[in-house]
């Protein structure tokens, strides 16, 4: 009864419509690898840059190239778009957790008798 509830019941967080059932499978199984997959890009870049720095060479940006040494440390990522969706994923699971809160408390489960 619980689980038909959560498959006929719709949330749309931040611009996405997914069954409950299914936000509750991306909750638990698709977004901590996302958000593991980021965060590892996010503290590879500060590793590098800082093991950059200790040897005394520059960190440049990847829209940057051929301006340095051929000892710097080209960055091809965008930062600030890796700190962007590091921030919206945490926004869409907080959203999504007081959704799902809302949901709970809302939803009226039918009981067979």
């Amino acid at each position: 009864m619980i689980q038909e509830a959560n498959a006929n019941t719709s949330l749309t967080i931040s611009g996405i419509t997914r069954s409950i059932s299914d936000w509750l499978v991306w909750r638990r199984d698709v977004a901590p690898n996302i958000r593991q997959h980021l965060t590892d890009m996010s503290n590879a870049i500060q590793r590098s840059r800082t093991e950059a720095t200790k040897r005394g060479f520059n960190v440049v940006a990847g829209t940057q190239s051929g301006t340095g040494s051929p000892n710097d440390l080209l960055v091809n990522i965008d930062e600030q778009q890796l700190a962007k969706e590091i921030e919206s994923l945490e926004e869409l699971l907080g959203k999504l957790d007081g959704q799902l809160s809302l949901k709970n408390a809302t939803t009226e489960v039918m009981l067979d008798s």
